[in-house]
């Protein structure tokens, strides 16, 4: 038995069946502005454990990876209104709604993307400018340095000082010509 609630019941289940069949399609490669962001590194990198690796953004572009400026809201993406001229029109709206929009609280990681189906993968490790090494980095921390000096890759360790909340950044020049 139906109710009056139930157009919208079907409205949200149709949106999360789309929304979830686009994120196994989709494949989304993120980026910020700011290497030195405290709580990126403390959030996306397992606690200054990771590492962050710095693109040269025409390098990209040659790949055809362009990434595009992520929108911080309160308000999530669009549904569907029935005033889009068609399935498809919504479906790319969606798409760049579900990809491009975060809520506002994340603003402070200036973040872009760059999206594509899972045929698009294209390899971008001649784009590397640097790797920046998280500060309490140990698990592997000697490999990968030693690719970024085989690859010719400049790195930069991270180290944070006792009394404060801040990086101390140790840039280490390799030589691009071996």
């Amino acid at each position: 038995m139906l109710d009056e609630d139930s157009e919208d019941y079907f409205d949200d289940v149709s949106e999360r069946m789309i929304s979830d069949s686009i994120r196994e399609e989709i494949n989304v490669c993120c980026f910020s502005t700011d290497c030195t962001s405290f709580s990126m590194w403390d959030q996306y990198a397992s606690g200054h454990r990771g590492v962050c690796i710095e693109y040269d953004s025409r390098k990209l572009q040659k790949h055809n990876v362009k990434p595009r400026k992520v929108k911080y809201s309160v308000k999530s993406f669009k549904r569907f209104n029935g005033q889009a001229k068609d399935v498809a029109e919504y479906l790319v709206g969606h798409l760049s709604g579900c990809v491009l929009t975060k809520n506002r609280d994340y603003r402070h990681e200036q973040e872009w993307r760059s999206f594509g189906t899972g045929a698009s993968k294209v390899q971008i490790e001649d784009a590397i400018n640097c790797v920046y090494v998280g500060s309490r980095c140990s698990k592997g921390r000697n490999k990968v340095i030693q690719t970024c000096r085989d690859l010719g890759i400049d790195y930069v360790r991270m180290s944070v000082p006792d009394d404060e909340y801040s990086f101390v950044q140790r840039r280490h020049f390799v030589d691009r010509n071996l």
